[in-house]
């Protein structure tokens, strides 16, 4: 399949549009010179008006020639476009058909590729299951074939590692803050983030513990002030 063009061809093609250009610019600079320097009278504002209509008409006349000569330099050009058109549309339906069959091969191998995946998963997470599912584990790009198994095989078992470490410690901390802290690790797999938790509720504790004593001391003193005030 090849395309050619019969006619025109490349020397074929309009250059220039020849029309009587110099001719008619010798003319209008020398009438626009003349009505450039005119002076218009109350009593001659009719004739300005008239002028200025005259040449306006000039103006849209060539304005209109002009979009006469490009309608008609544009008909072979909108033939062509429709056959293009035309052509493209019996190739597009092929192109789909080629394009569905291939976008189905990878959509089988990408498939075929996460059943792998989940397999290998399976086989690794062992009783961490409940702690880490597969909907945790997979990530789209692990269906892509630009991604090897090899790397998905290291970050699944990283992942894995990293999830039974975190338990690991969580099961030996001793603080009543344990279920918090493992409530943050199972929702980031970040031990730092479930210690740091910890460490925050133990400080909202404190602080509600001193406030609790200073509200306490301030109640004994406004008591022994009553009492003091009665044996007045």
């Amino acid at each position: 399949m090849e395309l050619k063009i019969y006619s025109p061809q490349d020397t074929g093609f309009i250059k220039k549009i020849d029309w009587n250009f110099e001719e008619l610019k010798e003319q209008v600079t020398a009438a626009a010179q003349e009505y450039e320097t005119s002076v218009y009278t109350d009593e001659t504002i009719k004739a300005a008006k008239a002028d200025r209509a005259q040449l306006n008409k000039f103006v849209d006349a060539l304005n209109g020639k002009r979009t006469e000569i490009r309608k008609k330099l544009l008909e072979p050009d909108e033939l062509f476009g429709q056959q293009v058109k035309e052509l493209t549309g019996i190739v597009k339906n092929a192109i789909d058909n080629i394009d569905s069959q291939i976008k189905g091969y990878e959509e089988r191998q990408r498939s075929e590729k996460l059943a792998k995946v989940r397999e290998f998963y399976e086989e690794n997470v062992a009783d961490l299951a409940e702690y880490l599912p597969w909907e945790r584990v997979v990530k789209s790009e692990y269906g892509n074939a630009s991604k090897s198994m090899k790397s998905i095989k290291e970050e699944i078992l990283a992942l894995i590692q990293k999830v039974a470490e975190g338990i690991a410690i969580l099961n030996e901390v001793d603080s009543p803050y344990a279920g918090d802290m493992k409530q943050v690790f199972l929702r980031t797999y970040d031990i730092g983030m479930a210690m740091a938790e910890r460490n925050r509720l133990e400080e909202d504790e404190k602080r509600r513990k001193i406030y609790a004593e200073e509200q306490e001391k301030l109640r004994a003193e406004r008591e022994a002030k009553r009492r003091l005030e009665l044996s007045a």
